[in-house]
């Protein structure tokens, strides 16, 4: 088959794919789906784009692999005009797996890209101006940044899925500025918020982008409970749940070293 229902047929593999459990099959059938997008319409069209930005973000765990990706997207992205929105969003998903590679610098880089294509105006982008203020040494702003468009998205019952992300994100982000400021009451209540959405989220939407802010939430609030002095079984949970996945996902040693630390002696003085 050729041409529109040949484009059809390939976008059909890409929405089966997605409701496929195991990673390496959902992985190999979104790959394939690129390489036949790319195949019939080039590398740099916008549905190849939009596969490949998929498949980073539901199947590829590696925060390296998946930045190597992301990255590649939105530099093509920033081809065509018109992908201004989806551009922003793609260097927002690029800062984060920079940031979890312990990149701020290039993290940074790619918010103030993400910015140039209006991540400052775009709804799906809110918690950047937040991570831009944090990562550049100021925690007080940031908090605000996240704050006032977290205070926005009220849960709704019938809300999709999508929204809750949205402000799950936007409390962890809140979270992370919190604990910055040595506020680490205020934090723990942010970041618990962020994981009672996350955690369902990532039992039903099979998607790698949902369970790195998880692992992301589980081991900041880790870190929060054991300056507060917490229980150290809950603690020591959470860093052991953040653990596995951070290392599965090729996280910094040093962080490793510190969360297996946090595994042992939870809520012991430090």
């Amino acid at each position: 088959m050729t041409g529109a229902g040949a484009v059809e047929l390939i976008a059909i593999r890409t929405n089966t794919a997605l409701a496929i459990d195991d990673l390496a099959r959902r992985d190999a059938l979104l790959a394939g789906a690129h390489a036949e997008f790319a195949r019939l319409l080039g590398d740099h069209h916008p549905d190849a784009l939009s596969a490949e930005f998929i498949r980073a973000n539901t199947t590829v765990v590696s925060f390296a692999r998946a930045a190597e990706l992301i990255t590649a997207v939105c530099r093509a992205r920033e081809r065509h005009s018109w992908l201004a929105a989806v551009t922003a969003t793609c260097w927002l998903e690029a800062a984060d797996l920079q940031a979890e590679l312990g990149d701020r610098t290039a993290a940074l880089a790619a918010l103030d890209r993400g910015q140039r294509f209006g991540s400052d105006a775009n709804p799906e982008t809110r918690e950047a101006a937040g991570y831009q203020a944090l990562w550049r040494g100021d925690p007080a702003a940031a908090a605000a940044a996240f704050a006032g468009p977290l205070a926005e998205l009220v849960p709704r019952a019938d809300e999709p899925w999508y929204r809750g992300f949205a402000r799950a994100r936007l409390a962890l982000g809140l979270g992370r500025a919190l604990a910055a400021q040595h506020r680490p009451d205020a934090a723990a209540d942010a970041l618990d918020r962020a994981i009672a959405v996350l955690e369902p989220l990532a039992r039903d939407q099979r998607r790698v982008a949902i369970d790195r802010r998880l692992g992301r939430a589980r081991a900041e609030l880790a870190r929060v409970r054991a300056a507060l002095g917490a229980p150290p079984a809950a603690t020591r949970a959470l860093a052991t749940d953040a653990l596995a996945w951070l290392r599965s996902a090729g996280a910094p040693t040093a962080e490793l070293a510190e969360l297996a630390q946090l595994t042992d002696t939870a809520g012991s003085p430090r």
